[in-house]
């Protein structure tokens, strides 16, 4: 999980981390870690997403304001939950430099009430395919990141629902490994890439098989 919360960090390169895993294994805690980070360490925007509302109000009072309540670098930013100043709400916490804001991937109008640095997508296998005749929830929130290209951060994670893995892997799939041997020195560079439309058309160049009538 070190791995993951590393990727996160306002200094590495990747913009998408997508996670497809088990249930229990501190995945809610990393959530938060991330969530605390953007209070503290990189103010941001933040747009977290949960599939209904009633679970945005289990993690918003059970996990993300016991964090605030006992840290106090984030206290020191963010109204202790019991306030009444409306700085921190179930569905809206503000800190200097940011804001998080929480809401159910069932709300249209949560998913675009505001422009977002850091995106949070939380078991979007449990999304509905479709919100307010809108369109797919998760391409409605990842539309709230645009006015951040090339800076914005989307953390997107899910445990498989009755074995069916179609939404986080199809959004996995659109990121690749390369790996390169080089002749000399036998070294193996690796990289990791979110493959874009532009991408796609060059993608079967890095399938073995393809060579293989060569």
């Amino acid at each position: 999980m070190r791995k993951v919360m590393d990727c996160m960090s306002d200094f590495a390169p990747y913009r998408k981390i997508v996670m497809m895993k088990g249930a229990q294994i501190t995945w809610t805690e990393i959530c938060c870690n991330f969530i605390g980070y953007s209070m503290h360490i990189a103010p941001a925007p933040v747009l977290m997403v949960e599939p209904i509302d009633d679970m945005v109000t289990l993690i918003s009072k059970t996990r993300i304001d016991t964090m605030i309540d006992a840290c106090p670098e984030l206290l020191s930013r963010v109204s202790a939950s019991k306030s009444r100043d409306g700085k921190n709400t179930i569905n809206l916490k503000t800190f200097p430099g940011g804001v998080l804001r929480l809401t159910g991937a069932n709300s249209a109008a949560g998913l675009r009430a505001m422009p977002a640095k850091i995106l949070i997508l939380d078991e979007v296998d449990g999304y509905p395919p479709e919100v307010g005749g809108e369109g797919n929830p998760v391409d409605l929130a990842i539309a709230r990141t645009s006015s951040f290209e090339g800076k914005k951060k989307i953390l997107i994670g899910s445990t498989p629902i009755n074995l069916s893995v179609d939404k986080v892997l199809n959004i996995a799939k659109t990121i690749t490994t390369l790996k390169i041997k080089l002749p000399v020195s036998g070294e193996t560079l690796t990289r990791t890439m979110l493959l874009t439309a532009k991408h796609k058309t060059i993608e079967p160049l890095f399938n073995k098989k393809f060579w293989e009538n060569f």
